[in-house]
């Protein structure tokens, strides 16, 4: 067993929550976030593999293999599976990115160990049953159907499709039910020797418990589940990136029109990164007081929902606007959406916007902080990104960015006539 402590120290919280990483002699990473005083442990189980990961024919495989790790290893059925954490009031479930695959579980501090033992069991020793399969492969076609029902979601995997062409970042997490139909037990188990090795997952532990038995748990249950795989991990391919602009309006079945517009943004390396987490949440993030929000919904009234965001992934990341709104409308929201572009675009954020975005985005870290899950998961996460900064690193260099940053940044990424779009109208709208 080898030690790679890393201590992440913040100064938004109390001086002993910190995060410890320790390498386990198998190579997989266990991070620690001591929880003095509670009864409650979060335990995760990240695996660094999700949609990007995958080719074409096997679209959606990281969120089948999700889904069959709960149906059974060889040490459990599926009951005993769901039953092993509800039956002690806790909460197991799991989910699926383009990038990653998430397992997690809350419990009475009492029964961290259970939670541990399970959660590694599904990951490490799943056996995919046949019969299980074909089931699941029902459910996940349901879920497909239900998706489409969701056009602000579907809007967004569309212009992701188009923005990354020909590439598997830009498939469906749920696949297609084309692909899904095509996954047996043999292909199951092949991709899964293929990603789910030590190297590519994080262990999180939130829980007031000893490091050292932490670790010895840890140790044990990855010796007892953990199968011979081969002898590297497969490497993820680099996103390639595409400036042509697209723009594409399609017919659908909705009551309202739904726009996105964006491009590709500022990868976590550069200069440009960090001014456009601000920009990008002055201009439409999630506070009610956003600029898109109090401009065209509170003053004008010309649509439902409205925001924008960055969405960042390992090596890139792209920037969207979102929005529905009556038909009849969408001409008006695209003049008041191009009129505080060219704001930004001209002067940037100024000094007196600049401290209050930084305010109220710094406070949201400091509310994220109070749900323990979410903060183990975020730590698990940064455990796999190269040169990732600490919470008290990111924070301070949020605090330092200038208003002459914002518009280097702004000139180079929020020129609204140099983004592509996609837009859904009605299909009785010509």
């Amino acid at each position: 067993m080898s030690s790679n402590k890393s201590p992440n120290h913040s100064p938004l919280g109390n001086p002993e929550e910190l995060s410890e990483t320790v390498v386990l002699s198998s190579g997989a990473s266990l991070i620690l976030m001591p929880s003095p005083g509670t009864h409650v442990a979060h335990v995760a189980v990240m695996v660094f593999t999700g949609t990007r990961d995958e080719s074409h024919s096997t679209a959606g495989i990281s969120h089948f293999i999700e889904h069959m790790s709960f149906k059974g290893t060889s040490t459990r059925k599926a009951f005993f599976i769901l039953n092993r954490i509800d039956s002690i009031g806790g909460e197991i479930n799991a989910y699926t990115t383009k990038e990653l695959t998430c397992y997690y579980a809350s419990v009475p501090a009492i029964y961290t160990q259970r939670a541990l033992d399970l959660l590694l069991d599904i990951v490490l020793n799943s056996t995919f049953p046949g019969n299980e399969i074909e089931k699941e492969k029902n459910v996940i076609s349901e879920e497909i159907d239900l998706y489409q029902d969701y056009p602000e979601e579907t809007i967004f995997e569309d212009f992701e499709e188009k923005l990354f062409p020909k590439q598997a970042i830009g498939n469906p997490i749920l696949g297609t039910k084309k692909t899904i139909q095509q996954f047996t037990p043999e292909v199951l188990t092949e991709h899964h020797t293929k990603w789910y090795h030590a190297q590519n997952i994080g262990i999180g532990i939130s829980a007031d418990i000893s490091a050292s038995t932490l670790l010895a748990w840890t140790e044990t249950f990855w010796d007892k589940y953990a199968k011979p795989k081969l002898p590297r991990p497969s490497k993820r391919k680099k996103i390639t990136l595409v400036d042509n602009a697209f723009h594409e309006v399609v017919k659908k079945s909705v009551q309202q029109s739904h726009v996105m517009l964006g491009g590709i943004g500022p990868a976590r390396s550069t200069d440009e990164y960090f001014p456009m987490i601000l920009l990008i949440n002055y201009l439409g993030g999630p506070a009610m007081n956003a600029r898109l929000n109090w401009v065209v919904r509170e003053k004008h009234g010309l649509v439902y929902q409205i925001s924008s965001s960055l969405q960042a992934y390992q090596d890139a990341s792209f920037l969207n606007v979102y929005f529905s709104c009556d038909a009849a409308h969408k001409g008006k929201v695209m003049s008041l959406l191009q009129k505080e572009c060219e704001i930004l675009l001209n002067s940037g954020l100024k000094a007196s916007n600049l401290e209050k975005v930084k305010k109220q985005y710094t406070g949201n870290l400091i509310l994220q902080r109070d749900h323990r899950m979410n903060l183990l998961l975020q730590h698990v996460k940064e455990s796999f990104l190269p040169n990732s900064l600490s919470l008290d690193a990111f924070t301070q260099k949020i605090l330092s960015i200038t208003p002459a940053e914002t518009l280097t940044a702004a000139q180079q990424y929020l020129n609204p006539a140099q983004w592509s779009s996609i837009v859904y109208l009605p299909e009785k709208e010509s």
